[in-house]
């Protein structure tokens, strides 16, 4: 008898937990990408109220179980979140039935929500990195009228300085950020089109005073998807030495999903001269005064 009431104790110590094991209920569904309906592979679902949730598989299904006894009626926040989409938030009431919801997430386009990988392989969120990056959108430089890329910049980032090399038509256009870095050499940031680096130093040799064009204007400034501006430490930990004097990183326009659509912009400009000077063709180039009779110009 005593015997029997031992196991009697002990199976109603060890039944709440049981039935705690057993008594769960499931939350589950699916992510997807709003655009392509392609499943997002490791998305993150939580259920806000218990701190509880799961990532998505290869499939883009997730699920994962929460004890009844926790569900009191309360209503909670299911948070659906992945890099680069923006974040998707539905109310449900927890009452100890299994909850079902899908969720399709948009990409988030301003990337408000995105990290920046940094030199040193860690991700941090963009608000909190300690370097300053300047931000130029399409619309800014469209609406700037600019002939050339690094001219539509000028104005719009600070400690970014934009000098044309004279008033002539098509003349050099050269960006500077927080000032000079060398006496004799390059003082020029890197920049970055699509990921490929260009060196905007001066096209050719410039003889005789003629202007020179330099490799930026080789970029139409309608092309223009973003503009992103590294200062500091974190250019030269991402691109190394080539990145002393900076970074101007530029991402060019791509076709999007959707209906096709079709826009133009028209535009001219021309330059007047003020004051025509003489043209002398007698001397040309020379040394101490006297002219080379193989320079440009002598007759």
């Amino acid at each position: 008898m005593r015997k029997l009431i031992q196991i009697s104790l002990l199976f109603l110590i060890i039944l709440p937990g049981f039935l705690l094991g057993q008594n769960t209920f499931k939350v589950k569904g699916k992510v997807t990408d709003a655009k392509t309906k392609e499943p997002l592979i490791g998305a993150s679902v939580v259920l806000k109220v218990f701190n509880v949730g799961a990532a998505s598989d290869f499939n883009g299904n997730f699920s994962f179980e929460v004890p009844t006894i926790l569900a009191k009626g309360q209503t909670s926040d299911l948070v659906a979140s992945f890099v680069n989409y923006k974040k998707q938030t539905v109310s449900v009431t927890v009452n100890g039935s299994d909850i079902t919801n899908d969720f399709s997430l948009e990409e988030d386009i301003l990337q408000m929500q995105t990290v920046v990988v940094t030199g040193i392989g860690t991700s941090v969120e963009k608000s909190k990195l300690g370097n300053t990056i300047g931000q130029v959108s399409a619309e800014q430089v469209a609406n700037s009228k600019a002939l050339d890329v690094i001219s539509a910049i000028q104005g719009k980032v600070a400690n970014v300085e934009i000098t044309q090399t004279s008033g002539e038509a098509g003349a050099s256009t050269y960006i500077r950020i927080r000032g000079a870095h060398s006496i004799t050499g390059g003082t020029q940031p890197l920049m970055v089109v699509d990921g490929s680096p260009i060196n905007n130093q001066e096209i050719g040799v410039s003889v005789g005073g003629v202007t020179q064009q330099n490799r930026a204007s080789d970029i139409n400034p309608k092309d223009i998807e973003s503009i992103s501006i590294l200062k500091g430490a974190s250019a030269a930990a991402l691109y190394g030495s080539r990145a002393l004097n900076g970074v101007v990183l530029i991402t060019t326009k791509s076709g999007k999903a959707g209906k096709a659509k079709v826009s133009y912009d028209l535009s001219y400009s021309y330059d007047d001269i003020t004051q025509v000077q003489p043209l002398q063709q007698l001397y040309g180039q020379g040394t101490g005064g006297v002219a080379s009779k193989t320079a440009s110009g002598t007759w």
